[in-house]
């Protein structure tokens, strides 16, 4: 049975989203920032991030930004400290 065109289109769209979520697994360091933050209950902060890792807090910053603007995560502020 031919699938119609709104199943193709909803599966086109499953796979589309399937792929942007392994890009952003895809870089090991934006990996390692992702599981650091998964396995705690805590909030984190780049520096949090960084001595877990022992990545650099200025490329935990960085990658934290591209994660959020990519709808990975929110941040909040927490005095002058942006939080994960």
């Amino acid at each position: 049975m031919p699938m119609n065109t709104m199943t193709l289109l909803a599966k086109q769209r499953q796979a589309s989203r399937a792929a942007e979520t392994l890009r952003l697994l895809a870089s090991p360091t934006r990996y390692q920032i992702i599981t650091a933050l998964l396995n705690t209950d805590l909030d984190l902060c780049a520096d949090d991030i960084a001595s877990r890792t022992g990545l650099a807090p200025a490329t935990v910053s960085a990658q934290l930004s591209w994660l959020e603007k990519n709808g990975v995560g929110t941040s909040y502020c927490k005095g002058q400290t942006l939080c994960y």
